[in-house]
């Protein structure tokens, strides 16, 4: 979810799409379990290392280039 995209007015409809999908009971439950469980352990790591990176490497070209095949992988 954080590599949507850059125009904040399009996160809300892609998390409300994804909460309708589940609803819908459009994902495994297993999948989607092991998911929370990756989420949750990004935003412990997160909140340990709050302060100790450089924002400088947001946006580089590596994370453009990760976010457009995020992107081409999803539109499938």
């Amino acid at each position: 979810m954080v590599a949507l995209c850059h125009d904040w007015s399009l996160v809300g409809p892609a998390i409300e799409a994804v909460a309708e999908a589940r609803r819908r009971g459009a994902f495994d439950e297993r999948e989607w379990r092991a998911s929370e469980a990756r989420i949750e352990r990004a935003l412990r790591l997160a909140e340990r290392s709050r302060g100790t990176g450089s924002l400088k490497i947001i946006g580089c070209a590596k994370h453009r280039a990760l976010v457009a095949n995020l992107r081409a992988e999803c539109s499938v």
